[in-house]
């Protein structure tokens, strides 16, 4: 047992033991049975202290988890909804490079490239500014510095994997124009 003096006559006991600790009323009566006198205002085992004093933090992240995948889904509708009207407007470009032949991939990929040059731009900002406040929420992330390297790399990944699903559907629109009732309406 190991005790130690938490001021003003408060004492600490912790025990270590194996499996066939004793239940806590078994620990409860040894204590009393030591001495009348002794007040026991706490009595519960470390695991339950552990987790009580991990909720706060726990449920912080929890809180910025939900906040980041909110953010994560806005940032792909913006994107998806800049994409589509950016389509929509090159519509007759589209049009006339389908009809001089272009590949439905190459016009993808053109597509595509485009959504990659515009994503860029916001990741550049959102990387600068995660750096910035990397050092402060860093204490909430036991283990995760402001410079660590597998969670920028986590966050690239899921962010190509928005990008990617942001842009498809534009990119496949604008090889499905219809180069003869598009340029016959004119």
């Amino acid at each position: 047992a190991i005790a130690s003096a938490l001021g003003s006559g408060e004492i600490f006991i912790a025990l270590r033991c194996d499996e066939s600790c004793p239940s806590l009323p078994v620990v409860r009566e040894a204590v009393r049975s030591l001495s009348a006198q002794v007040l026991i205002t706490q009595l519960g085992t470390m695991d339950e202290a552990y987790l009580k004093e991990l909720a706060r933090p726990r449920a912080a992240a929890a809180l910025a988890t939900l906040f980041g995948i909110v953010a994560l889904l806005a940032c792909a509708g913006g994107l998806f909804s800049v994409l589509s009207a950016a389509v929509a407007a090159r519509r007759r470009e589209f049009g006339i490079r389908v009809a001089l032949g272009i590949e439905p991939g190459r016009l993808r990929r053109l597509v595509m490239s485009d959504a990659g040059r515009l994503a860029m731009v916001g990741l550049a900002f959102g990387a600068f500014g995660g750096w910035a406040l990397g050092r402060s929420l860093s204490s909430l992330a036991y283990g995760a510095g402001a410079a660590d390297a597998q969670s920028w790399a986590a966050v690239a990944i899921v962010l190509g994997i928005a990008l990617s699903g942001a842009a498809w559907r534009p990119a496949t629109n604008a090889t499905r124009v219809d180069p003869v009732a598009l340029l016959g309406g004119e």
